[in-house]
Order: structure tokens, then sequence, then C-alpha cells
């Protein structure tokens, strides 16, 4: 996913001025971005990797790529599941290592990653996940069966997946924020090796510890619910103030 960033450089020498960086987001949400002038930052996301998959997922839409838009939004719902299985896990005592230990064994199976996820949402909240079938149905014929979805289709698909959403994440943050917290450090310390390798293989390079504007608001103080219509709304607000 292309991803832009402040150049440091730039903006050291005039801090009047303001000069992007362009470059590729990684799996480890970190991309090596270089502005007009040839001056490379290294830019590292501090986001919930669900939270980035969305914002694909709404670029993917905008662009007209509606088949990818809905791959993404059902990946940015499984690895929020993921999330919330694992913060679940720490907070009933077992361990970073072990709640990963045990997520291998999912890793590969999304019904039994599902399944895993409903049972910790309802012990969590005394109440049963609930599922669209038709929903379900759709998402398949487009992730296994090759179907193109059409722009119509993907809006109410979107709409179901921002609505599921704002309900795991009221969840997370009612009741888990202390361990997404945990597993968002422990991710970025994971990942850090990787990020000095692109710094030592880039020398002069600055380092940038960068937040965008969250679609879905995660991490924001009473937060309120949101359709994917105001999502829409809210991206192109942003877009008037960011490169996208």
């Amino acid at each position: 996913m292309r991803h832009y960033v402040m150049c440091i450089d730039c903006h050291e020498s005039d801090p009047t001025c303001i000069v992007w960086s362009a470059g590729e987001l990684t799996n480890h949400l970190c991309a090596l971005c270089t502005c007009p002038r040839g001056h490379k930052t290294v830019s590292s996301l501090m986001h919930h990797v669900p939270d980035v998959l969305y914002l694909s997922a709404v670029r993917a839409f905008k662009s007209g790529c509606y088949s990818e838009s809905v791959l993404s939004f059902t990946a940015a719902f499984e690895r929020t599941c993921e999330l919330f299985f694992k913060a679940f896990s720490l907070k009933h005592g077992l361990t970073l290592e072990q709640t990963g230990s045990m997520w291998k064994e999912l890793k590969n199976q999304s019904e039994r990653q599902y399944g895993a996820f409903c049972l910790a949402y309802c012990i969590t909240t005394h109440r049963p996940w609930r599922t669209d079938t038709k929903m379900v149905e759709f998402r398949n014929s487009v992730v296994h069966k090759g179907y193109i979805a059409t722009k119509s289709e993907t809006e109410v698909y979107a709409q179901y997946v921002t609505e599921n959403l704002d309900r795991v994440i009221d969840c997370l943050n009612a009741h888990f924020d202390k361990e997404c917290r945990e597993i968002y450090f422990h991710t970025k310390k994971s990942i850090r090796p990787s990020i000095e390798k692109i710094m030592k293989a880039n020398p002069g390079s600055k380092f940038s510890a960068t937040g965008q504007p969250s679609l879905l608001r995660w991490n924001h103080p009473n937060r309120e619910s949101m359709s994917f219509s105001d999502v829409i709304k809210r991206s192109d607000e942003l877009d008037t103030k960011f490169p996208h």
C-alpha cells in the first residue's frame, strides 16, 4: 500500500515547508519513503494491523476496485478477531508467548479462528455473536470463487463490516485496553530488527514513528459508532489534508 510521511530533512531545513516522502508499506507496517529531493525516511505506523487494512479497503473502494475492497474489509475484520482473542487470552492469564503459540494452531484455519473469537466475545459480553449468512455467502463468492463485486454490493458489505468492527472495537476499548497496548508494543519490539536492517542499508535515513488519523477513530475517547457513509466522508476530508 502506498504510504506518505513528512520529510524530516526538508522540515529541519525549512520548518515552514512540508515536503512529502512516498514509499510502499510492508507487512511490518513500515515503509522506506523518499522525498523529491532524495531524502529517505523510514516510517513505522503506530496502528494495529486491522486499522490499516480497513484504510486499504476504503481506498480500494474509492478507486473502484470493489472485489479488492471486499478482500481487505474481510481481512480487517479477521485480524480484529485475532486481536480480540489474543487480548482476551492475556486478560485470562496467558502470556504473550502462550497466546502466540495457541494462535499458530489456528493461523491457517479461518473457521477455527472465528469460533475462538465467538467464544471469547460471548464470555466477555454474555451475548452471542450474530452472523449474517447472506454477507458470508457474498464474501465467500468474492474470496473463493472469483465473483466480481459491484459498487452497490460492496457498499452493503462495507456497512456490515463497519458495524461489526464498531462493536468489537468498543468491546476492546472497554475490556481489553491494557492488553491491546501490551500486544501493540510487543509487535513493535518484534519488528525492530527489520527496521534497523532497512536503516543500515540506507545510510543517512531518518526514523519516524508515524500516526495517521484512524477512519474508525479506533482509540478516540468517547468514540461514537460510524456508518460506512460517515467513514467515506471522513476519508474525503482527510484526503484534502494528506496525500493518498
